[in-house]
């Protein structure tokens, strides 16, 4: 069962800094649902259980490591959430960035419907939207930039921030960089704790709510939380079968 957005979410203007210093809205709604429709995510009517990023038809085409790729280990943690809500997947260094993007959404369980942007040192990478001329003159192509090249100055943290209204901004942490093992197939899910909030519930406020309320004895709220969400939600669950095998999922997508 698909949620519905929350009906006021969008009227939150939502800003972003840029390397310059200037806030802007990202784009228009209509460009964003354009976006998320095309080659960020997938259609809001998709199935819940398909929305992470992974589907048919993807415009992105995954790479997998070879023997002679370097790989990095990453630790990506949702920022300003306690407990932490955080994972580790080891990825080739030559992925692209919006390849990352997938990767990340599948390992945090992202539906991937909203638009999103990774900052490295001064740089912002995302997808360019057709018509945005705003949007795409303050970014720099992920579709043409790889890990590598952001991690070649020895960088050892970068952000990645996903919804620009609900505003989840995480601390990716790269851990190390080593040569691929043999007989691995990557990106490699190596652990994480707590799963990640609703999509469109309201940033860190709205998630903090939705918790109260599914942690209720009041049965009418409860109902509530858990009808809008779709379904049972515990935040300790991470779902790591299915973590597993969306990754595997891109992994067997890089040799097709």
């Amino acid at each position: 069962m698909i949620r519905a957005p929350l009906p006021w979410l969008w009227q939150v203007p939502a800003r972003r800094p840029t390397a310059a210093g200037r806030d802007s809205m990202p784009c228009s709604r209509e460009a964003r649902d354009r976006l998320i429709q095309g080659k960020c995510g997938v259609s809001q009517q998709a199935p819940q259980d398909t929305c992470t990023g992974i589907r048919s038809g993807s415009p992105a085409k995954w790479h997998m490591a070879s023997s002679t790729d370097n790989v990095a280990k990453l630790r990506v943690e949702l920022e300003s959430i306690q407990p932490l809500i955080w994972r580790r997947v080891a990825v080739p260094t030559s992925m692209k960035l919006n390849q990352l993007h997938h990767v990340v959404q599948a390992a945090m369980g992202w539906l991937d419907r909203h638009l999103w942007m990774l900052t490295a040192g001064d740089r912002s990478y995302g997808v360019f939207i057709p018509g945005e001329d705003d949007w795409n003159e303050r970014i720099d192509d992920a579709e043409t930039t790889t890990l590598a090249t952001i991690l070649s100055g020895g960088l050892k943290e970068f952000s990645y921030l996903y919804d620009f209204g609900d505003s989840w901004q995480h601390r990716i942490i790269v851990e190390n960089v080593k040569p691929a093992e043999q007989q691995t197939s990557y990106p490699e899910f190596l652990g994480g704790e707590r799963r990640c909030p609703p999509e469109d519930c309201g940033g860190i406020p709205g998630y903090y709510d939705f918790l109260d309320k599914i942690a209720t004895k009041r049965g009418k709220k409860r109902k509530a939380a858990l009808d809008w969400y779709g379904g049972p939600y515990d935040p300790d669950d991470i779902d790591e079968q299915q973590i597993v095998i969306n990754l595997k999922r891109i992994a067997t997508k890089s040799i097709k």
